[in-house]
């Protein structure tokens, strides 16, 4: 029985132009949904609607109609009546408050045509109805309104045509995430429904399944099959209510595997307080984030978890059993340490895990990614079951990656939550705790695209962050976001891993590449056994130099390192040093100082021969020391040269002994002495010559007696060849670590000390300390074995027994021109014989002589770095030079830069720095100003009150002159960067002894003015120690001597103990600083 009684309610949905339906106003009840009916209008009827599966077609305008009717009822408050029922239709008269009969309202505006009913015959008010709705229809006619308009272009577009489906997803695509005007047809639950395309184009009328981004809601559950589940008729209600037959923005944000679309639906009105249906129902309690979506979203993923938190504050709906996750402080608070921590990473593990070591409290403790797994690496070993095991494909790329990227870097680690690992009673595996957390790089930060709110509108940007590790790595394809459940600890980033991988899934990089993993290539290992150690070292000694990446530390001195220039992964052992190992005093902090410096680092390596276990000896530098490795560890006192170091590791030793640092705390000079004797006398006994370390004839080979120009072909058994190429010689005079004969050849007995020389004095210290008879018999006996040692090797007791010291080879002096004078006593200068100096500036002039800075910029792109090599225009005298960048000052536009070839500073603009031009000399041509210093004295310290006076001295002696000089001693491992950016503190190449040119005797003759540039022959006659520079400083008592000695020849021994005697007269004549007597207790040097 049809109802006959009035009633209210909301249009919920018009499905066609004659059909609506409406729902009770009474709101949900705690059984569900408010009761709802779909009626008919009675009296009218309009062109019928198609099916969605195709099987019927619309009829012409049947579209247009149900648009009219929609647009003008969709979501208003009407009364209605059920007049009649036919065919489980109900027909109804429905009015709109203060429009009247809709039905009449419709026909007037020609969309349909009256059709009484034959009950309405007996029924004097539905026959004057009817009477109404005729008259409307013929006043439609007349007018050509509606479906009855006789325009071509309307008649044309009366059906809707079918959309091609690939047109439609392409129109979509082409759209990115722009909002499209769309209608919500069909709303199959809470979060996935059917729209309507509204915009003109080839995607126009079609309809497009679509789900909500960010959200998921309780599912309904299919036909007769399955009860929905809770709570899932109220979320389809509610999205019934809100966007069912509406005009919406729905912005197409990305498709699943299989297809499915991703959409935010926004309502179509200008207000920014409406928020998107995913917000609406994540605060009502009817839906749930999707982690999967959630970085889909438009506007992002926070304000969806913002929602979602407070539905779970209030515990309503499907939250109203919701249990907060237990709180992981505890863990941190019994470990006693904050979780959120600054040090620097000191060792990568794999891509998701690395060691990171507290800048405040120095403790080492490993870091897992949050919310990211990497791919994993084989585990290391040698049986069946490691072998079967290989890398997962992209490992070694991740842990690559983050080596590059944060090793050695300080980081800011915010630990999140923790996993406990049971242990093992039966195994004794103790239970282990790993901590998870997010790994911030310091110093750098993310510039982040500009953000836009739902509606389009800019919003504040956020602040820039530094950028996240497991970010870099999940954007790249190197890792992937863990999929948590619904209450476990997460990554406070976990939105922005997600949006990473939904970016690297779409670029197809890394893991998600449907190409094949690229084949890791496995290199030899050539420390495996002493054969192929033996056979690999001829091809690391003719590539010298060559790159590789330190592995593992295995102690202080022992490394594991690989290189693919070379093909292979080895043990290195650095030459000459020794540090603690094992249970050793001071083996943690060797390990820790090497660990700190060059663990997993790019190193430059060079390997010299290989012990009886296979691993190789040899030489490892790295950028962050400023020395060779080895030479490092000596300094600071973790490591002792053995008896064949050479001797600028002996003279490094020594500095580390006096300054009592590291395994030199208690030192006991009287013991080492007698502990070295012990190890040189054991050499002797042993036999077998020098080796190449130990060779003394290495120092010469060139001008200044090193090895810049000698070549292995000069160390033969026959000695080396002498710089004049008169005779051989094995030895430069005074070299203490060596002997010589009357005949200038060494023994082969390989002795590093004599009788006459290093034993004799070694001996000498203990009995002069201990006093004791007994010692003195040992060490003559000792001394008198060694010489029969030597004779019956010799075979003949005729050959004269080797002397301490010869004359040695001639010296010749080299000329200087300094160009800049710095403190304590170092200096700038140009090597005449060789400086180009003056040709490069002059074709410095050249090149750039139609750039002027005043005038032109540089040029686009040009972004001077720190150590970059530029050319400079100064603003002191307009000249063009050569220059390296030591500091780029980002607010004033300037640049700090030392000028390499003259080594003066200047701070300039960086409109007058410019690239060096391409020309071969500008580039190729090494630095031509080299940092020298005084050999033999050292200037007064910074607390001396003659510091300022010595310093002026010496630049009046020194500056802007021309010297003759003896190379004392030559740095042979310079590191030029340091140089220029440090020169106060860098160590210098060359130390000399200088005299001034004017005081030159033979500078009158015609053949020196004409190669006054050459070197020359030194003799002491000429080159009175009294007379350099050295000199005249000392004997004005406004230097000491230096504490570390220099040179290996006798002039050099000479010229010091000369410079000591001026030393020795001022002391006693109380000149300069020793005005008021000596200062050796004040001296800090």
């Amino acid at each position: 029985m049809p109802v006959t009684g009035w009633l209210r309610g909301t249009v919920k949905a018009v499905p066609s132009g004659d059909t609506v339906l409406i729902v009770a106003n009474a709101g949900p009840t705690s059984s569900g949904p408010p009761p709802e009916k779909i009626v008919t209008l009675a009296g009218i009827i309009a062109p019928r609607m198609g099916r969605r599966d195709g099987s019927y077609a619309d009829e012409p305008f049947a579209f247009q109609s149900r648009e009219a009717l929609r647009r003008a009822l969709i979501g208003e408050p009407v009364t209605f009546k059920v007049e009649s029922e036919y065919a489980s239709r109900e027909f109804a008269l429905v009015f709109k408050d203060g429009a009247g009969d809709i039905a009449l309202e419709h026909c007037k505006n020609g969309w349909c045509v009256g059709k009484p009913s034959r009950e309405d015959e007996n029924d004097e008010n539905a026959m004057k109805r009817n009477q109404l709705i005729k008259e409307a229809e013929e006043d439609a006619k007349q007018f050509f309104r509606g479906k009855h308009t006789c325009d071509p272009l309307l008649l044309n577009k009366a059906v809707r045509n079918k959309s091609d489906p690939r047109l439609v997803d392409e129109f979509i695509d082409s759209k990115g995430v722009e909002p499209i005007h769309c209608v919500v047809e069909v709303a199959l639950n809470g979060s996935t429904m059917k729209v309507s395309v509204c915009e003109e184009g080839p995607a126009r009328g079609a309809e497009v399944t679509i789900l909500l981004s960010g959200v998921v809601a309780p599912a309904m559950g299919k036909k007769n099959e399955k009860e929905p589940e809770p709570h899932a008729r109220e979320a389809k209600y509610f999205a019934e209510l809100s966007v069912l037959n509406r005009d919406v923005l729905v912005a197409f944000v990305g498709k699943d595997k299989y297809g499915n679309r991703f959409a935010s639906v926004m309502p179509k009105d200008d207000h920014s307080s409406i928020v998107p249906l995913a917000n609406a129902l994540l605060e009502r309690g009817l839906a749930k984030v999707s982690d999967y979506s959630a970085a889909l979203a438009l506007g992002g993923a926070g304000p969806l978890r913002t929602a979602e938190a407070i539905a779970k504050t209030n515990r309503i709906r499907i939250w109203q059993d919701y249990v907060p996750p237990s709180n992981e402080d505890s863990h941190f608070e019994n470990m006693g340490r904050s979780r959120k921590i600054q040090g620097k990473v000191i060792e990568v593990v794999s891509g998701d895990a690395v060691m990171v070591e507290d800048s405040r409290t120095g403790e080492e403790m490993k870091v897992m990614l949050s919310s990211v797994r990497a791919p994993r690496i084989a585990p290391l070993g040698r049986g069946a079951r490691e072998r079967s095991v290989k890398d997962e494909p992209y490992a070694r790329e991740a842990k690559e990656f983050v080596r590059t990227r944060v090793i050695g870097k300080k980081v800011e680690v915010n630990f999140e939550y923790t996993k406990t690992i049971a242990g093992n009673d039966a195994r004794d595996i103790p239970e282990k705790v790993i901590e998870f957390g997010t790994i911030a790089l310091i110093g750098e930060v993310v510039k982040k695209p500009p953000q836009y709110n739902n509606h389009g509108i800019p919003i504040e940007a956020e602040p820039e962050d530094a950028p996240n590790l497991a970010e870099l790595l999940v954007i790249r394809g190197l890792a992937s976001v863990v999929r948590h459940r619904e209450n476990e600890a997460r990554s406070h980033k976990y939105d922005d891993l997600l949006v990473a991988e939904s970016k690297a899934i779409q670029q197809k990089k890394g893991v998600h590449s449907p190409k094949d993993a690229p084949i890791p290539h496995d290199l030899n290992d050539a420390s495996e056994n002493v054969k192929k150690a033996t056979q690999f070292l001829p091809f690391l000694q003719r590539a010298g130099k060559f790159h590789g990446v330190v592995e593992h530390c295995i102690n202080g001195h022992r490394f594991r390192v690989s290189s693919q220039n070379a093909g292979a992964v080895f043990t290195l052992s650095l030459s000459g040093v020794r540090c603690p190992t094992r249970e050793e005093p001071f083996a943690k902090e060797a390990l820790n100082y090497v660990r700190n410096r060059v663990n997993q680092r790019e190193v430059q390596v060079a390997a010299n021969s290989v012990d009886k276990t296979g691993t190789f000896r040899g030489t490892l530098e790295c950028n962050t020391l400023t020395l060779d490795l080895a030479s490092e560890l000596v300094r600071a006192g973790l490591a002792r040269v053995s008896f064949h170091g050479d001797a600028s590791a002996l003279e490094v030793e020594k500095a580390a002994k006096i300054a009592r640092v590291g395994i030199w705390k208690d030192w006991d000079e009287e013991a080492e002495e007698a502990r070295r004797l012990a190890e040189e006398m054991q050499a002797n006994n042993l036999g077998g010559g020098f080796s190449e370390d130990q060779n003394p004839a290495r120092f010469y080979g060139g001008k200044f007696y090193d090895d810049e120009n000698n070549s292995s072909n000069n160390n033969s058994k026959n000695g080396v060849q002498s710089p004049t190429g008169s005779g051989k010689v094995s030895a430069p005079p005074g070299y203490e670590g060596g002997i010589m004969n009357n005949n200038g050849n060494a023994p082969p007995g390989g002795y590093l000390s004599s009788v006459n020389s290093t034993s004799s004095t070694a001996a000498a210290a203990v009995m002069r300390k201990g006093g004791d008879p007994q010692m003195q018999q040992q060490q003559q006996q000792q001394q008198q074995s060694t010489r029969n040692q030597y004779d019956n090797r010799k075979g003949s007791s005729s050959i004269p027994y080797p002397q301490a010291r010869d004359s040695g080879p001639p010296v010749f002096t080299t000329r200087l021109g300094v160009t800049e004078t710095l403190r304590e006593g170092k200096f700038f200068a140009q090597i005449l014989e060789r400086s180009v100096a003056n040709e490069l500036w002059q074709l410095l002039q050249k090149e750039y002589a139609s750039d002027d800075p005043d005038v032109k910029a540089p040029p686009p792109g040009f972004e001077p770095k720190l150590n970059d090599l530029v050319a400079i225009k100064s603003p002191e005298d307009n000249s063009w030079y050569r220059a390296t960048v030591n500091y780029r000052d980002e607010n004033a536009k300037e640049l700090d830069v030392m000028c390499i070839d003259f080594g003066h500073n200047e701070r300039i603009s960086i409109r007058r720095a410019r690239p060096l031009h391409s020309n071969v000399s500008l580039n190729a041509y090494p630095p031509q100003a080299r940092l020298c210093q005084l050999a033999h004295i050292a200037m007064p310290s910074r607390h001396s009150d003659y510091k300022d006076v010595a310093e002026s001295e010496f630049q009046r002696l020194v500056h802007g002159g021309e010297f003759h000089a003896i190379v004392d001693a030559r740095m042979k491992k310079f590191d030029f960067d340091h140089a220029w950016s440090s020169a106060v503190d860098a160590r210098p190449e060359l130390t000399l002894t200088l005299w001034s040119v004017e005081d030159d005797k033979d500078e009158e003759s015609s053949n020196a003015k004409k190669d006054s540039k050459l070197a020359k022959p030194y003799s002491p006659e000429q080159f009175l120690p009294e007379r350099s520079v050295q000199g005249v400083l000392a004997a004005s008592g406004l230097c000491r001597m230096s504490r570390f000695k220099v040179g290996y020849t006798q002039t050099s021994e000479d010229n010091r103990e000369a410079i000591h005697g001026e030393i020795d007269k001022a002391r006693r004549e109380h000149c300069g600083m020793f005005e008021y007597g000596d200062v050796d207790s004040d001296w800090e040097r």
